[in-house]
């Protein structure tokens, strides 16, 4: 043994007294001496081949009458909710009673199971812990449920992983403690073979498992964002109090660690079918993605503080205007110092309402150059073949070679207009029309003129955001893959993006501390747990027998935005769009909006079973 079991006392020296047998097993006594020289002696039990069962952990306290005799009374429950029970016998007189804590735990069979972690015996009080009232599921499995999801898998897989564990519960319960429960003895777990489909794996019930996972989302994921968002958001605050401090003592001087974004939008297509005639049409709903910039120390022989992205927060909307991008600032809750960011509109827009001219902006060289090479190569005579590619002229890639950050910072904005107009006399050689060209440069000239002083200012800050691209690719795609067709409910896909914002955090690095966060919240609410399939969508009424039936989707609803827009920012804009859009689909906004992961809200989208009686 290496420290002593009682709290305060990890600095104390254990010396082993020897071992003792009883009627209960085989004890090994240990004396902890602290550094005060006060001392005390205690025993562990390390054989427990006897009759008589003891345990070193106290059991839990009555929560009625504090300081009463607690002793372990039997079991309850059937199945995978077999749970031990207590007798309390208070002090003062009062009958005895049962109980069991808010969050209760499985039986043991003291003696014989072992923690399956350290490979010690298990305690009689410490028996694998319940996630929450009147549910089948650990703790345990809980955190790693939202561990799962987090990494992009899909609800039905998970879904049936937590029934395979809930089998093999009950196969526990029939193996160590000679329970004879249906279906339990010899049946194999439902595990997907390699040859079955999900569906054929869970007995035929893949199709309707997805919702275990599901009301998991809606239970958990807010619980563990809240925390997240505010770690996130304390860092933010501090890092821009600082930096605010440093601009109005030096203002033209160079920030080591602004606060950073990088943005793109992510384009989601899929098909869907026609209520009124049956027929296929494509509908788009967008992933608006923010990435931040996490500055570290400069290495060593750097001046340059060194880069490292995350995702900071990733948000579904039927459409991915200004306004979406709107609620987005909105959420974030805190000014940057700089943007990064493609040239579209709706994002420029956004930012100039929110922020003003208090943000600098960066417009990605990346995008610009694969942009220009792509309205060049659409002109007649400006591409040739080799080695079987199409390629640019010469006259042309020559001047696209030289639009690099370096070239740019090198010639300034004198430099940069006279590099527009080289560009536009070597189109008018080829010869080509230039009226795109000139489109084209209106467009990118002044962004471009306007972030070279930052950039020559701020040389460490990154001139292309294909860090957003990056993070689409590996760390939101897999959400996608095979199932983006099924997704329908817009606070529901936020919850679960969110999880994938709180992974790239790092918030599932240690799964015991997402467990804890679950027992506190749920124990602090008597054991109870949100209720689940709160963020289901108003449907419309009946349509006529012979006609398919209508289906609404928040998800789909591009009125929606409008809708919270007004909700959250109660602009004019907003509003017209939401009362038109609301009273022509006949619904309200808080119906039909599902708002997605609301600012300031705590666990879970519905209330406790003890709320809502």
């Amino acid at each position: 043994m290496s420290h002593c079991p009682e709290p305060g006392h990890a600095d104390g020296r254990l010396q082993s007294r020897g071992t003792r047998v009883t009627k209960a097993g085989t004890w090994h006594r240990f004396r902890c001496l602290r550094p005060d020289r006060s001392h005390h002696q205690f025993q562990v039990l390390t054989d427990a081949d006897g009759s008589v069962l003891h345990s070193m952990h106290r059991p839990p306290a009555c929560p009625e009458h504090g300081g009463s005799r607690v002793t372990r009374h039997g079991a309850y429950g059937t199945g995978a909710r077999r749970r031990q029970r207590y007798r309390c016998q208070p002090r003062e007189g009062v009958g005895a009673h049962t109980f069991t804590p808010p969050l209760t735990r499985e039986v043991v069979a003291v003696g014989t199971e072992a923690c399956a972690t350290c490979d010690e015996l298990l305690s009689p009080h410490r028996g694998a812990l319940t996630g929450a009232r009147h549910t089948p599921w650990s703790l345990s499995l809980y955190a790693r449920v939202l561990n799962e999801l987090s990494m992009g898998a899909s609800y039905s897989a998970t879904s049936l992983m937590m029934r395979t564990y809930r089998d093999r519960a009950r196969r526990h319960l029939h193996e160590m403690h000679g329970l004879d429960l249906d279906g339990v003895a010899g049946a194999p777990a439902p595990v997907a073979d390699a040859g079955l489909t999900l569906t054929q794996a869970g007995g035929g019930r893949g199709n309707g498992a997805w919702h275990l996972a599901a009301n998991v989302v809606e239970q958990y994921a807010p619980l563990v964002w809240r925390e997240v968002k505010a770690q996130m958001e304390a860092r933010e605050t501090a890092q821009r109090v600082a930096n605010d401090a440093h601009l109005a003592s030096w203002p033209a001087d160079r920030l080591d660690t602004p606060v950073t974004w990088l943005l793109d939008e992510h384009h989601v297509n899929v098909a869907t079918r026609r209520a009124s005639d049956g027929r296929r049409r494509r509908k788009t709903w967008f992933i608006l993605v923010v990435v931040e910039v996490h500055w570290h120390p400069p290495a060593a022989g750097m001046d340059l503080p060194r880069r490292e992205y995350r995702l900071r927060l990733a948000r579904a909307y039927p459409r991915g205007n200004a306004q979406a991008w709107r609620l987005v600032f909105h959420e974030l809750g805190v000014r940057p110092d700089f943007v990064i960011a493609d040239h579209g509109g709706a994002i420029a827009s956004a930012l100039e309402s929110e922020f003003g001219a208090e943000v600098g902006f960066i417009p990605s060289l990346f995008h610009m150059r694969r942009r220009l090479r792509e309205t060049l190569g659409d002109l007649p005579g400006a591409t040739t073949k080799r080695h079987g590619r199409r390629v640019l002229v010469d006259a042309l890639a020559a001047k696209l070679d030289v639009l690099a950050r370096e070239d740019l910072l090198t010639g300034g904005a004198a430099a940069w207009a006279a590099w527009w107009d080289e560009l536009e006399a070597a189109v008018t050689a080829l010869p080509a029309p230039v009226l795109g060209l000139l489109e084209q440069r209106k467009l990118y000239e002044p962004k471009v003129a306007a972030a070279l002083p930052l950039l020559h200012v701020n040389p460490h800050l990154p001139a292309s955001n294909a860090a957003v691209e990056n993070n689409i690719r590996h760390q939101l795609e897999p959400f996608l893959e095979n199932r983006k067709q099924g997704y329908r409910n817009l606070a529901r896909l936020n919850y679960l993006l969110d999880l994938a914002v709180a992974r790239s955090q790092g918030a599932f690095t240690d799964l015991e501390a997402i467990a804890h966060l679950i027992r506190v919240d749920n124990e602090q609410a008597g054991g109870w747990a949100y209720a689940p399939r709160a963020l289901a969508d108003t449907q419309p009424p009946p349509s006529a027998p012979d006609r398919t039936p209508a289906r609404y989707a928040s998800l789909f609803n591009t009125l929606l935005v409008g809708a919270l827009v007004e909700q959250r920012l109660g602009t004019a804009a907003g509003r017209t769009t939401a009362e038109v859009g609301l009273d022509t689909l006949g619904l309200s906004a808080s119906s039909s909006a599902s708002s997605p992961s609301t600012p300031g809200s705590s666990n879970g989208s519905g209330p406790r079973p003890s709320e809502a009686s």
